[in-house]
């Protein structure tokens, strides 16, 4: 699963949380055996701070059959930290790359902020010359001029009755390689010319 961090939340597309998750369905954890998870959240999604803390109530995500569980992560990284950072230098260098996610890959955070080698997905405008690659990447599909700027998706994650998570991309790791799809939209339109 690559480079994972505390209170991230992702969709899981079968029945139950895997090793290391927990269901995002609001239940209260003690603090005492939680305390990173704890640090980042605080009592953002209730429990009285002493000794409990909430995990965000949120619903399935619908799909075309059935739902997926949001789940959040309880082990992992600490975001910030000084090995993400080292991390991104890794995998810019093409080290590790199964370890790092790929460059402008999305995710879902539970904590007020973008971890280390991550940027909020909030609309905004980047400069071309900071972000080479990951403009290369998504050019001007969310906004920019395409010489000077570009954009980022303004993306809101899931709602809980506490707010909508926020969603971050990544400023690192190994750039995507063309899947299935874009090979046969690529075959498609050859035959097409």
């Amino acid at each position: 699963m690559g480079l994972i961090f505390i209170g991230e939340v992702r969709a899981m597309p079968f029945g139950f949380a895997p090793p290391g998750w927990m269901a995002c369905k609001g239940q209260l954890l003690p603090i005492g055996s939680n305390t990173a998870l704890f640090s980042l959240l605080q009592i953002t999604y209730g429990g009285d701070g002493e000794t409990t803390f909430g995990l965000p109530d949120l619903p399935p995500l619908p799909a075309e059959t059935g739902t997926l569980q949001y789940c959040i992560a309880v082990a992992g990284t600490y975001p910030g930290r000084p090995e993400a950072e080292a991390g991104a230098d890794a995998a810019a260098s093409g080290e590790g790359e199964a370890d790092y996610p790929y460059l402008g890959e999305t995710r879902i955070f539970a904590f007020p902020f973008a971890p280390a080698g991550w940027i909020a997905c909030e609309g905004q405008l980047l400069p071309t010359s900071e972000y080479p690659a990951l403009f290369k990447l998504i050019g001007t599909t969310y906004g920019g001029d395409g010489t000077s700027t570009f954009g980022l998706p303004a993306v809101t994650g899931p709602v809980s009755p506490d707010g909508a998570l926020g969603v971050g991309i990544s400023l690192f790791g190994p750039p995507p390689a063309a899947g299935a799809e874009a090979e046969a939209g690529e075959a498609e339109a050859e035959a097409c010319a």
